[in-house]
């Protein structure tokens, strides 16, 4: 292994965050998992949350029947911000036009969501990251190799 403090920091720095971030992947994927059946939403009702001066998002709060229990639930549309109001009240609009499913966990049906995406994004992200830490790896490796000689 190269024997350069700055080097090693670097690779410290690099196996950190591959780690941080391939932790962020898999509770994705657990929750991904763990909403695994569905039912239809009994009753909607939308709002706006304003985050800051130019971003609106649109939550709901829902209820659902699991096993003759109702049970209420709140979903955001988080990778969906948008810039204005009005904005956000057509996208609201649109909304309530259509039937929506809860997805929630069988071992505890008070966990639900309106959303339900395979983390595709951070799954290949975290895969990326691995190959460029073991790339980095090799190549402090090949370095320190060749300094023997």
């Amino acid at each position: 292994m190269h024997h350069n403090i700055w080097w090693r920091l670097f690779l410290c720095l690099v196996a950190v965050l591959t780690i941080g971030y391939s932790a962020h992947a898999l509770y994705k994927y657990y929750v991904y998992t763990a909403l695994s059946s569905v039912v239809q939403a009994d009753q909607l009702d939308w709002h706006i949350d304003q985050r800051g001066e130019s971003e609106f998002l649109i939550e709901a709060t829902y209820h659902y029947h699991v096993k003759e229990v109702v049970y209420t639930g709140k979903s955001a549309w988080e990778g969906r911000k948008l810039l204005n109001l009005y904005a956000a009240q057509q996208a609201i609009e649109d909304a309530k036009e259509e039937l929506w499913d809860v997805w929630y966990s069988p071992k505890d049906p008070s966990w639900s969501s309106l959303q339900r995406d395979f983390p595709l994004k951070e799954i290949f992200s975290s895969f990326l990251l691995w190959g460029i830490t073991l790339y980095f790896i090799w190549i402090g490796f090949r370095i320190g190799n060749r300094e023997r000689f």
